[in-house]
């Protein structure tokens, strides 16, 4: 029988390449706090039409057609509606907080693996509001502000705010990218950031 979820399909056949890959890929769509995995793949094909990202909305994000949604008409004839629904601020993650969590799961399935550590990048990179900075590493990034996504660099310790609204997450990623690169000569951790499987410093140089 063909596996119905990812779960049967990790349990049958967890040690294939195509289900390891599967599973990775997986991690992308999964937002923390948010259920809504048909929106993020829809999302990500919108926003990757165009590199200057020109339907990017950085507190808000794009409206969508369910994958469920058929109309009483068009279910009858066994056709899927295009009925498109509005972002949902309750249900839907913002593009900043969307983009953010690409960038976080690409570090994270990146860079290898380091021990207690579930996320070798966001458990250490990523500051919660919550927790003091670690002084020990070069620099990490906190979001200070959710409803409108703001982002700010702790650099040993000390805040460093960025320009507000739609360009504060790229502004932010450079600047962590080029702190690491000024700091420890573009390693993060055993991470070469200018190397060819991730390349960073090529984007910003």
């Amino acid at each position: 029988a063909v596996p119905q979820t990812l779960v049967e399909l990790q349990q049958r056949y967890g040690d294939l390449p195509q289900t390891k890959e599967r599973m990775a890929l997986e991690k992308y769509l999964r937002i923390p706090g948010h259920n809504c995995r048909g929106y993020v793949v829809q999302r990500v094909k919108t926003l990757s039409q165009s590199c200057a990202l020109p339907a990017y909305v950085f507190d808000a994000g794009g409206s969508f057609i369910p994958d469920d949604s058929t109309s009483t008409a068009d279910a009858a004839a066994g056709e899927q509606s295009q009925a498109e629904q509005p972002w949902n601020a309750s249900t839907h993650p913002t593009d900043g907080q969307l983009l953010f969590h690409l960038f976080c799961t690409f570090m994270d399935q990146t860079m290898p693996p380091v021990q207690n550590t579930r996320h070798p990048f966001t458990d250490r990179y990523v500051l919660q509001p919550e927790r003091k900075p670690n002084n020990n590493l070069p620099v990490q990034i906190i979001q200070v502000a959710r409803k409108r996504p703001h982002f700010c660099l702790v650099v040993k310790g000390a805040f460093y705010d960025v320009a507000p609204n739609r360009n504060n997450l790229f502004i932010v990623l450079a600047l962590f990218v080029l702190e690491i690169q000024r700091e420890c000569a573009g390693y993060l951790g055993l991470t070469n950031l200018g190397g060819k499987h991730v390349d960073l410093l090529a984007v910003i140089s």
